[in-house]
């Protein structure tokens, strides 16, 4: 992602005027995530599993760990690119930010039953209702691995705002 790679440019190339020229439109690229996938309901980022660059059958639509782990890196990056540029009311609130996408991941995201971060299954949020209904994104509803003889997803759905087993979703 844009701002922790970035960040990781600055430490090996010490470039700090490249990295505080960047710092505006890095915080616009992190609000315009916020805007689309930040679900309000939960305090977590939404994403759909085939926008997130893994099978339907690694997990659900909903709040995934790796968007959540990427918006803490980010917003740790942020953090760090605004205490380079002298502002300290940023840094603390890129901050906040890295602690609240802490929790969520270690809170919402991770099942003690399992010892392994899982997806919150959920509706996608209106902010991206539009996009994932529009025609103009491929989507494959069902697992990919599930045998023939068993329906994917199963007749009643996903339960949503709980945790799906990997093995449930391979219809194993």
């Amino acid at each position: 992602w844009a701002a922790a790679s970035i960040y990781q440019h600055f430490l090996v190339t010490g470039n700090r005027t490249f990295v505080i020229d960047l710092l505006p439109d890095l915080v616009q690229f992190y609000k315009s995530w916020m805007e689309t996938h930040f679900d309000p309901e939960e305090g977590c980022m939404f994403q759909a599993c085939h926008a997130d660059g893994e099978e339907n059958s690694v997990g659900l639509d909903g709040c995934r760990p790796t968007i959540n782990s990427v918006m803490f890196g980010e917003a740790r990056a942020l953090s760090a690119i605004a205490h380079l540029a002298g502002d300290a009311e940023l840094a603390s609130f890129f901050e906040e930010e890295a602690a609240r996408w802490q929790q969520v991941l270690l809170r919402q995201l991770w099942s003690p039953d399992l010892e392994f971060f899982v997806t919150k299954a959920l509706h996608a949020p209106a902010t991206l209702w539009k996009e994932l209904h529009s025609g103009r994104l491929v989507t494959y509803f069902g697992c990919l691995a599930c045998p023939q003889n068993r329906t994917c997803p199963p007749l009643h759905g996903w339960p949503l705002k709980q945790h799906v087993p990997v093995r449930e979703l391979m219809g194993l």
